[in-house]
């Protein structure tokens, strides 16, 4: 049931994001007015009798010689050929920064003022033609575009001639691909922002939230840049901000990933800081000298230059798969995905015609984006917030039970809360070391075994899985006494003399009783012995060895005898591992004495520690 379950959630997420990525495509697309007559620019007008006019583009200037600024105005001719169809219209396409239409002398855009330098219009135009406007014949149109270096680039794309019912559907459509669907994004973004400078808050002002909050900012930028029409300052001011923030994302998206997933890149993050100086030091350069036959050639260097930023993002993040959890890493597959398809759409525009393009689909792409990073911040904060109270209710819990004890004895209460706490926690982690470390390194050993049967290596590894199970055990809370520590010591520890050929007699009995209160200490000690042992075990020699535990004078002495090649054992091994326990024997206060049995065989090393 489980894997039909997890089969079925990845069929689920696999046909979300095509499906998503299906209406992006499809959905996006410029939709053409079937039935109108069309032309892609104004240099190639035909009107609606498939007569072929002459434009006459004019260059003049508005008032005098001193005005601060041209226009381009451009004059087509139209024939309507059949008067009956209901109003007609012309339909434009597209015409930056702005523009004032006349058709046969009448304005039909009154309201632009040309002299206005903080507009540019995004959106298409549809303009009904008053019935007193047409004339029976041939028709005259005159287009008007202001041309000024603070305006940005002047195009225009797409004129249709037709009747109102045609025109309009189209018009609709086409206005929501690129103005409608943009404001809504834009307004998402806005309130994310508002979300994210709270998280930040809430979160104690973690790094993550701040950054994440840069990247909404400059996901904002461009998608505001689409969906307004007034602009504070100039219009080639707000495509220079726009260009500033497509060249500092790469960067801001790793510092976010950076601060979320506690990793850092050395050369990726020098790569990045190149990578952004440069696609910064060209948007001053289309900002200074926007008008240049190199203009169309930098701005798709700027993108090339960002997009190789991202693409070492996305390697970067491919580096961290393994630390992530299936719903971070199905998240972030998905919005990686989504965004890195959409985008290609936006700069496939730039090397398509005008009715062959996508309408602005990089705003619902950095939505997707905004949103898939903010459900990882709140996923995060809502595993914190149920961690939280889980241990709120434990320690209320724990403190119920203190006080009902003694209500007058307060050092207690909160000795017995901390204790609770620690035991608890110690438990967690043990779980955690067993389930996920050691079961690996088993593995690992079961096939070492198998396949390398005359290594050393799973003797290696037979001895790492030994250290960490010797630790857990003297981590576990339940290892109350040193005569149980020793027990499972030698649990632990007589499959690898049996192994070796070593049978071994133990005594603890002195020890039984003896509490153990500092595990710090008792980890070393652990470590001594299980050195010692391996020793005897793996360079002696021996087939006997005898563990003696017992207490003198409020110390506790280790011996431990076998009946080997004595001292030639110790020296066979360069005395490292003997030099490890020496250093341990000082950090606990003790000795550490190796010599030769009494009989003058074998080796006999004695560890003497203070009590615990």
């Amino acid at each position: 049931m489980k894997r039909t379950l997890a089969r079925f959630g990845r069929l689920l997420f696999w046909v979300s994001l095509l499906l998503a990525l299906a209406v992006l495509m499809f959905g996006f697309r410029y939709r053409a007015a079937v039935g109108a007559s069309c032309v892609t620019s104004v240099e190639q007008i035909v009107d609606a009798s498939t007569k072929v006019t002459v434009p006459l583009p004019i260059r003049v200037v508005a008032g005098n010689e001193a005005a601060p600024f041209s226009i381009l105005r451009y004059r087509f001719d139209f024939e309507p050929l059949k008067v009956d169809e209901g109003p007609l219209a012309i339909g434009i396409g597209e015409a930056l920064p702005f523009y004032r239409l006349r058709v046969n002398g009448a304005d039909l855009t009154p309201e632009i003022d040309l002299g206005a330098r903080n507009l540019r219009d995004m959106a298409p135009h549809l303009h009904i033609l008053p019935s007193d406007v047409i004339r029976p014949g041939i028709n005259t149109a005159e287009l008007e575009l202001p041309l000024a270096a603070n305006l940005a680039e002047l195009r225009v794309d797409q004129i249709c001639f037709g009747s109102l019912a045609v025109l309009e559907p189209s018009f609709r459509a086409n206005w929501w691909r690129m103005v409608g669907v943009a404001t809504i994004c834009a307004l998402l973004i806005c309130t994310l922002i508002v979300l994210g400078a709270a998280l930040w808050m809430l979160s104690g002002r973690h790094p993550a939230h701040a950054w994440y909050v840069g990247c909404l900012l400059l996901l904002l930028a461009r998608t505001v840049y689409v969906s307004n029409t007034y602009r504070p300052g100039s219009p080639l001011l707000w495509v220079f901000l726009g260009n500033v923030a497509v060249a500092l994302l790469p960067y801001v998206l790793y510092r976010f990933m950076r601060a979320y997933w506690q990793f850092a890149l050395r050369w990726l993050s020098r790569s990045l800081l190149v990578i952004t100086i440069f696609a910064l030091a060209v948007c001053v350069q289309l900002y200074v000298v926007p008008r240049t036959e190199f203009a169309q050639a930098n701005y798709v260097l700027l993108l090339m230059v960002t997009t190789i930023g991202e693409i070492l993002v996305v390697l970067a993040m491919a580096t961290r798969f393994h630390s992530l959890d299936r719903a971070e890493r199905a998240v972030v597959i998905w919005v990686g995905s989504f965004a890195f398809f959409g985008l290609l759409f936006e700069v496939a525009n730039l090397f398509l015609p005008f009715e062959q393009r996508w309408m602005w689909t990089k705003p619902p792409v950095v939505t997707a984006l905004a949103i898939g990073m903010g459900y990882l911040l709140l996923r995060r904060m809502a595993l914190g917030a149920d961690l939280l109270a889980h241990a709120t209710d434990s320690l209320a819990l724990d403190l119920d039970q203190a006080i009902s004890m003694d209500a007058e004895a307060e050092p207690p209460i909160w000795e017995n809360v901390s204790s609770s706490i620690s035991r608890r926690e110690r438990g967690r982690m043990i779980r955690d070391i067993h389930d996920g470390f050691g079961s690996r390194l088993v593995a690992v050993l079961v096939r070492a075994r198998r396949e390398l049967p005359n290594s050393m290596l799973h003797r290696q590894i037979q001895r790492a899985l030994l250290d960490m199970r010797l630790m857990l055990d003297a981590m576990d809370e339940t290892s109350r006494s040193l005569g149980m520590v020793m027990a499972r010591l030698r649990h632990r520890i007589e499959p690898l003399l049996t192994t070796a050929g070593i049978a071994s007699e133990w005594q603890f009995d002195q020890v039984a009783e003896v509490r153990i209160d500092d595990r710090r200490k008792l980890i070393l000690v652990l470590r001594c012995l299980e050195e010692l042992l391996c020793n005897s075990a793996q360079h002696s020699g021996a087939d006997q060895l005898k563990v003696d535990i017992s207490i003198h004078l409020g110390q506790v002495n280790f011996a431990i005898s076998d009946n080997g090649c004595g001292m030639d054992a110790v020296k066979s091994v360069g005395g490292r591992g003997i030099a490890q326990v020496h250093l341990r024997a000082q950090m606990l206060g003790g000795t550490l004495d190796i010599g030769t049995g009494d009989d003058g065989r074998g080796l006999h090393c004695v560890l003497q520690v203070p009590l615990f």
